[in-house]
């Protein structure tokens, strides 16, 4: 399957079926498009009367392939007035509910400027239309780190309201609110009657956190400590989260001062923590610092959960959890980060500030990319799979047994420049199948991508035409093929 942003009108998703790579023998460049990937459905996504925007880098595929989670945003409704006459420039309210816009006591005070409305579709891709949507009104969130998917269970951070909601994909496609975790833990059914006796005193995901510093600073003997402290925990936010399993959502925190920024700086201004949250029985199971080497362990004994954990199986695995080389690079970055900085401190906390880990747009799970058969720089990993691969970057990888290079992919000829001849900075995305001789490049155009993809294929002679040498230095190039698309 594969979904196309490419260049159509602004709201319009294009899904293919992937033919395979065997059915481009013999055809012209021209129609090899067409021939590989079969036209299934067009997709309108549009909502009149708003100057919505459609998120065509962030596409959520559920792992059956049966629906596609994608979202639009535009700014909240707000009163503009037109300079030339006295018309308005956009729909009115009269007022904003303050419950809308402040909706407990850990919202900060925004303007409406800061925050947008957003709209969640979910598109059948056996019909390729919208089954289901949902709106979020006065929001805030960045969506490569405030919204994961894993199995059924779909989670929106909202930055602006500190707040997690919960969602379950059903089998019809609908968006089933489970749960939304902030200013309660508890479901939504269970908050205004609680059986029982109460026993807890803290229902808000806030005041555990501050329950756990103070458990912290409790058994380390200088509760005095947490009150000198208490004015740093209660100005943290949650401004990042993942999965890593099923029940387990880690939770980054910083200042107020980050969330009031439209980007989050790198590194924070501020301290940082993170927590391991279990969202199905509202408990915190642990706190760490931003340089903690606790956390620092668990990243690398568990690092396929923390870079993958919106998959639930991953037959080919390219982590240091399962992977020597990815291991031994690793090592081999800290000793070295150790010898020129000296810091334990600094490096634990380095290695810490890229947690969470976003979900991947293009994951790099190819034959090409075993790191137990080839060697290779591991920034290309990195720049694949957030889909910024720079044009002037080449994708090389070498046999790990012999040394001869096996692939070497130059994306030079997508560079575009500009009119007194100097080259624009620009990425391209780059997609590898997943176990098929197929790769396909192309250059990303904000909002949208270029419409001539380029097709990476082998370029294997003819049996009566093969002639074995043993000075070769380099194993059967690749075909390098753009297409144009008609």
């Amino acid at each position: 399957m594969m979904i196309a942003a490419m260049d159509q009108p602004p709201n319009q998703l294009i899904i293919y079926r992937y033919m395979g790579v065997e059915t481009l023998a013999g055809v012209k460049p021209n129609d090899m498009f067409y021939t590989i990937f079969k036209h299934l459905h067009m997709i309108n996504i549009d909502e009149s009367g708003r100057n919505y925007r459609l998120h065509k880098d962030a596409l959520f595929l559920l792992e059956d392939d049966d629906f596609l989670i994608t979202f639009s945003s535009a700014p909240v409704l707000q009163l503009h007035n037109n300079n030339n006459n006295n018309e308005l420039e956009s729909v009115t309210v009269p007022s904003v509910p303050l419950a809308s816009v402040q909706q407990n006591n850990e919202t900060p005070r925004q303007a409406l400027e800061a925050m947008d409305h957003y709209i969640f579709h979910v598109v059948s891709l056996k019909t390729g239309k919208v089954v289901h949507k949902i709106e979020l009104e006065y929001h805030w969130l960045i969506s490569s780190h405030c919204i994961y998917l894993r199995k059924r269970t779909f989670i929106v951070l909202s930055i602006h309201h500190q707040t997690l909601y919960i969602y379950n994909v059903t089998k019809d496609g609908k968006l089933e609110l489970i749960t939304d975790i902030g200013e309660f833990t508890e479901p939504p059914d269970q908050r205004l009657s609680r059986p029982g006796a109460v026993t807890q005193a803290f229902t808000g995901i806030k005041q555990l956190l501050l329950k756990n510093f103070f458990e912290f600073h409790k058994n380390d003997g200088n509760i005095q400590q947490f009150f000198q402290l208490s004015h740093l925990y209660r100005s943290l936010k949650m401004v990042r989260m993942q999965m890593l399993d099923d029940d387990i959502i880690l939770i980054r925190w910083a200042q107020d001062d980050v969330i009031r920024s439209e980007q989050i700086p790198q590194p924070p201004p501020g301290p940082i923590y993170f927590t391991f949250f279990k969202w199905k029985t509202s408990e915190i199971i642990g706190i760490y610092g931003p340089s903690s080497t606790a956390l620092l362990e668990i990243y690398e004994k568990c690092n396929e959960s923390f870079r993958y954990g919106f998959l639930t199986k991953n037959e080919r695995p390219i982590t240091m959890e399962f992977c020597a080389e990815p291991k031994r690079m690793h090592e081999i970055f800290k000793k070295n980060y150790r010898n020129k900085n000296g810091s334990e401190q600094d490096l634990c906390r380095k290695l810490l500030s890229q947690l969470p880990c976003s979900m991947s747009i293009c994951p790099a799970f190819s034959p090409f990319l075993d790191p137990k058969l080839f060697n290779y720089d591991e920034k290309i990993i990195a720049a694949i799979e957030r889909g910024r691969v720079p044009c002037d970057m080449k994708i090389r990888t070498f046999n790990r047994l012999t040394g001869k290079e096996h692939l070497n992919i130059s994306l030079d000829h997508l560079r575009t420049y500009h009119p007194d001849g100097t080259p624009l900075r620009a990425n391209c995305s780059v997609l590898f199948h997943p176990y098929d001789a197929f790769i396909v490049a192309f250059l990303k155009r904000q909002p949208l991508i270029d419409i001539s993809p380029t097709f990476y294929i082998p370029n294997f002679s003819s049996p009566e035409n093969f002639t074995p040498t043993t000075d070769s230095t380099t194993e059967p190039p690749q075909e390098i093929i753009t297409v144009v698309i008609d």
